[in-house]
């Protein structure tokens, strides 16, 4: 591909993130996952918090950020597999919120099985923001069935083979996400979200 002739664009400015925890801001993970991966990461995105700030990752590379722009439920885990057999010489990370994990968490398996290297970072707030947002536009009565407060994301990812971390503070997550840039196999982070 031959370079553009197109300028840079000016340089953004993001306002700082609120990083208090112990449960933290989309903005704050963002900017930790951010500090973390190298130029050559590619993101998997299935996380609906992040829709409206996802900005705040920056990718100098072409093909470094995937999300699925129609509304699939459950394409994260998958895709971040394939991103990473597709691209065995680049870091892939999977932005995943804890309600997009359970649509097929059976990929964890598939990780394991075949030891696909992906650092898969789920966001904890105990709720499935992209069921809520369709419930709203289609008037459907609040209840507590979008709770999903019960479940155990490490867990999860233990029962299908795959080494579980919770990342108790953002520099954790940081440092989590630069190691996983060398690592062989699945490994996932959770990291509690406001």
């Amino acid at each position: 591909m031959a370079p553009s002739e197109r300028p840079w664009p000016a340089e953004r400015t993001i306002a700082a993130a609120d990083t208090s925890g112990p449960h933290f801001t989309t903005e704050a993970i963002l900017d930790a996952v951010e500090a973390g991966k190298s130029d050559d990461t590619v993101i998997a995105l299935e996380w609906t918090s992040s829709d409206l700030v996802r900005d705040r990752l920056t990718t100098t590379r072409a093909r470094s950020l995937f999300y699925c722009a129609a509304g699939s439920l459950g394409w994260g885990l998958p895709a971040a597999i394939g991103l990473r057999l597709g691209n065995p010489d680049r870091p892939v990370v999977a932005l995943i919120g804890d309600g997009a994990m359970q649509y097929t968490p059976a990929a964890l398996w598939t990780a394991a099985r075949h030891d696909v290297a992906v650092t898969f970072v789920v966001c904890t707030n105990t709720k499935c923001r992209a069921l809520q947002e369709f419930s709203e536009i289609l008037h459907v009565p609040e209840g507590d069935y979008l709770d999903i407060s019960g479940l155990n994301v490490l867990d999860i990812a233990r029962g299908y083979g795959v080494q579980g971390h919770r990342a108790e503070s953002l520099d954790d997550l940081t440092e989590y996400i630069r190691s996983g840039m060398s690592a062989t196999g699945p490994r996932l982070v959770e990291i509690l979200q406001r």
